[in-house]
């Protein structure tokens, strides 16, 4: 089995998941394929990733381009999907990479280097969070639509561009049909973003409150310089909301970072 054919495999394993599993369900799902030698293998807050390495130092500009054309070509011979518009996407810093989905779950190939002196890899992911719209429609029924919100009025008013999932929830669902997994605010009731505490200590942050959970915690937009992820309960979480409702519907846990 070469590197593509396992990759492969593990995709087509990965398809009938419609919801997310945990690090043991994965590591027994590798376990029972095998990898091939030379592969960097591993399991990590429930995604799978696996390495290529051998492209030489990020000194060196021929190493990001090996490294980019073996993404494109890797990308085309597995002949998976294109990745949609709210995929989960966690390398979407980096200067090469394909986004693909396997079912569910997002496969993002990137050029990953962590430092001067680190090899420049191609890493392979696979990480619940793909086709959304339509495993939320499985979920809490088709959208009915909801009465159309002025985005460019709202936020002149609060300042901050929400991010696209947001608005396809408001314009399809609104708030009711998903009160099951959150009680969102009306987007004509948000406010400008409030300072936040400081999590993790020493570092400075602006919430942006969009509602809350049935068990009354928060749900809050981050903001940096941006909007940088999900504040839930006092606990701070990278994916995005369409990710935290589909996640929570399907009575999973979300993967928290810190």
């Amino acid at each position: 089995m070469n590197a593509v054919e396992f990759l492969r495999e593990i995709a087509r394993r990965l398809v009938p998941l419609a919801d997310p599993v945990g690090d043991k369900e994965l590591t027994a799902l590798l376990a029972s394929i095998g990898s091939p030698a030379g592969l960097a293998v591993r399991v990590d807050d429930g995604r799978i990733i696996v390495d290529l390495p051998g492209f030489g130092l990020p000194s060196d500009p021929a190493a990001f381009a090996a490294a980019e054309t073996v993404v494109h070509q890797m990308a085309k011979q597995l002949g998976l999907p294109a990745g949609g518009g709210f995929d989960r996407d966690e390398r979407d810093l980096a200067p090469g990479r394909a986004r693909l989905r396997a079912g569910y779950w997002a496969v993002v190939l990137a050029v990953v280097s962590d430092g001067p002196d680190v090899p420049v890899i191609v890493e392979i992911s696979f990480a619940y969070g793909a086709d959304l719209q339509k495993r939320l429609a499985e979920l809490a029924g088709p959208p009915l639509g909801h009465a159309p919100v002025d985005w460019d009025v709202l936020t002149g008013r609060i300042g901050v561009q929400l991010p696209e999932d947001y608005r396809w929830l408001m314009n399809q669902y609104g708030t009711a049909p998903i009160s099951a997994a959150a009680v969102l605010f009306e987007p004509k009731t948000l406010r400008r973003p409030i300072a936040g505490p400081m999590f993790p200590v020493g570092d400075y942050h602006q919430l942006l409150p969009i509602g809350a959970t049935p068990a009354g915690n928060e749900i809050a937009y981050i903001l940096d310089w941006e909007i940088s992820g999900l504040r839930i309960g006092g606990r701070r979480y990278e994916t995005g909301l369409l990710h935290h409702l589909v996640v929570t519907l399907a009575g999973r846990h979300l993967v928290n970072q810190s």
